[in-house]
């Protein structure tokens, strides 16, 4: 039910969220009545009513539910529904937690590279426009434009291919050497 219980964790909006919680508690515990949307939920998955229904905790995103008449009516709910059900939530719980950390590092990491942009990019531009020398002026651009390359590329380092890093080590040295007088032959 790992699969299922992404599906649920990740969904894009709560109604949908909602919806496929709805449909994985249908699937496991096949209640014969409507699953019930609880007002005041429980902390734990407990058994309600002799064993008729069962409710569930609120999730993130999702408000608690009862189930009622397990198997379609044919048993009552057990121990076993509820350590299926707990093992449910906590799935869910695992899930959110994980996507949850995933989006915080991409906020730090987005951030970061704010900061790298912000300071060092545009430390070193403003050195440029106020350089009187043109040499020096062009070697700050070309810094410049060195360690914005680097920021960009250290996000995404995993995915170059070593045709697109070659091509960009080569005209990185051609610019340098240009200023040089020296021509490149790769």
């Amino acid at each position: 039910m790992i699969p299922e219980v992404i599906d649920v964790a990740l969904a894009p909006t709560q109604r949908l969220q909602n919806e496929r919680w709805d449909a994985l508690l249908q699937e496991t515990f096949s209640p014969a009545a409507q699953i019930e949307v609880l007002e005041n939920a429980p902390e734990t998955v407990c058994i309600a009513e002799n064993g008729v229904a069962l409710l569930l905790p609120a999730l993130t995103g999702v408000a608690g539910r009862r189930m009622r008449y397990a198997s379609g009516g044919r048993r009552l709910f057990s121990s076993a529904d509820v350590a299926a059900a707990a093992t449910l939530v906590r799935m869910h719980g695992v899930v959110r937690e994980s996507h949850l950390a995933y989006e915080r590092g991409v906020s730090v990491e987005r951030d970061r590279i704010s900061r790298d942009v912000h300071d060092n990019i545009g430390a070193q531009l403003l050195s440029a426009l106020h350089a009187a020398e043109g040499s020096r002026k062009d070697g700050l651009l070309r810094d410049t434009l060195t360690d914005l390359r680097q920021i960009i590329s250290d996000g995404f380092r995993s995915n170059y291919k070593l045709s697109d890093t070659t091509a960009d080590v080569r005209a990185e040295m051609a610019d340098r050497l240009e200023v040089h007088g020296i021509t490149l032959k790769w």
